[in-house]
């Protein structure tokens, strides 16, 4: 059985910029989060917990001065290209956006990462559509962080994954994945995955919330969409075997509270989700 983390993310502190990264570390205080997301230390977890295929993923905000570089993110991968797939980001407020996507490409990367909470720009702004257009062109898979925020100055009201309605309609051909169950909107997110079949989510960060995530599965078996849910971690945030015990042990958690998970659904988002599903042959690049 194949074991994917769909979620996961390497950095070097000074990426991380002066409001961004100490806004990070003071979430997970006393954990000094901002030096765990080195590529060796990524390794280095992916092995110990025996993971086949890593979704590694680049991150960049002019807004809140962060840039992980899709360069720093195309050379790890780029050493295991059978095991690791590289995401790039570029934030549409760059006005080099689409030839920086063009670029990412060309060195490999798979997909494409944007946060309109945390780029701070609305998902139907002419800006953001010429880069869909762009990533549609490319044959690159499109991954949102379309949910809540840490930051303070990241705009919620950018950040509802009901506004990923337009963009689902108009490029139906391009998987989407919506990160963190578009949480705190886990309902929203169960919606769009119903009505789009390009749609689908991660459940990246949600396994130390587990009423929230007991509920969002509820709401995914409820809809017949939990097919479409893939496993991820956020890593540093967690690691994938941490975070898979938490999903197998989910019914523990909330026992006597909710209806229990069925093992079948459990393993299937553990081991029953091909790249395939992203258009991803590992090792393609």
């Amino acid at each position: 059985m194949t074991f994917i983390d769909w979620h996961s993310h390497i950095w070097l502190p000074e990426h991380l910029g002066n409001e961004w990264g100490p806004a990070l570390d003071a979430r997970y205080d006393p954990l000094k989060i901002t030096e765990l997301a080195t590529p060796e230390l990524n390794r280095e977890r992916l092995d110990a917990d025996g993971v086949d295929h890593a979704v590694i993923i680049a991150l960049t905000s002019r807004h809140f001065g962060m840039h992980i570089p899709n360069e720093f993110v195309a050379e790890y991968c780029a050493t295991d290209p059978q095991r690791l797939i590289g995401v790039a980001c570029v934030d549409p407020n760059d006005p080099e956006a689409v030839p920086k996507l063009r670029d990412a490409a060309d060195m490999g990367l798979h997909g494409l990462k944007l946060a309109p909470p945390y780029q701070s720009f609305h998902p139907h702004s002419p800006e953001a559509w010429a880069i869909y257009e762009t990533a549609a062109e490319l044959g690159l898979f499109l991954i949102f962080h379309q949910g809540a925020v840490f930051a303070r100055r990241g705009p919620l009201e950018h950040a509802n994954p009901v506004l990923l309605d337009e963009v689902a309609a108009a490029f139906g051909d391009m998987p989407i994945v919506i990160a963190h169950m578009g949480q705190p909107w886990y309902a929203e997110t169960v919606a769009l995955m119903s009505k789009h079949p390009n749609v689908y989510a991660d459940l990246s960060a949600r396994f130390h919330r587990p009423w929230q995530l007991h509920n969002a599965l509820l709401a995914a078996r409820d809809y017949r969409v939990d097919h479409k849910l893939l496993f991820g971690t956020d890593f540093p945030i967690a690691g994938p075997a941490q975070c898979a015990d938490a999903l197998r042990n989910i019914n523990t958690l909330t026992e006597d509270r909710l209806p229990p998970i069925s093992s079948e659904m459990i393993e299937g988002i553990l081991h029953g989700r091909p790249l395939s599903l992203l258009g991803i042959e590992p090792g393609a690049a």
